[in-house]
């Protein structure tokens, strides 16, 4: 089962007794209608481990479920990438004395116009997973800690859709 192969570091953490509620049935159901939709190419991997995530013993709570599906519904690719990134990135490239946040995301991800990171990070703003975007000069530190502008919804929505062990991003 595709959920189980990409979840295998998560297994030993899924608690038994959500897999067989009508809950987690329900929400199983849910996840693969979302998953094939056309809005979700790519996204099949973030939905398996979401599913994992959410039969763990840390599982968030009942009303924080139907939130976390719908953000991942409506988030695209680009914006778990940029996630990914803000959520992974604590120190600034070497050699940086000062700057912004945008000297350490154009450093992360060259392939990414300014313009477009910018955007999607206000996106994930609006789903309530970031800060807004810090502008200004600060010090190395601060450009580059940019794990500290996740919320608290970001950091458990980070940790239920994606990969603890692997370090790399689903697919």
């Amino acid at each position: 089962m595709y959920l189980l192969r990409d979840s295998r570091p998560e297994r030993r953490e899924v608690k038994p007794g959500p897999r067989r509620s009508h809950e987690f049935e329900q929400l199983f159901e849910d996840a693969i209608e979302r998953a094939q939709t056309v809005r979700n190419p790519g996204k099949l991997g973030y939905w398996a481990r979401m599913m994992a995530g959410l039969a763990t013993h840390q599982r968030p709570a009942e009303r924080d479920r139907e939130r976390l599906f719908d953000t991942l519904d409506a988030v695209r690719p680009p914006h778990l990438r940029l996630l990914h990134v803000i959520a992974t990135t604590t120190e600034p490239r070497q050699g940086l004395y000062m700057g912004g946040v945008s000297d350490t995301l154009s450093w992360k991800m060259p392939d990414v116009p300014e313009d477009e990171f910018r955007r999607d990070w206000v996106d994930l703003a609006s789903y309530g997973l970031v800060g807004g975007y810090p502008s200004g000069t600060m010090t190395a530190q601060g450009a580059g800690n940019l794990a500290g502008h996740v919320t608290p919804y970001g950091r458990e929505f980070v940790r239920c859709a994606y990969p603890v062990a692997s370090g790399r991003l689903p697919t």
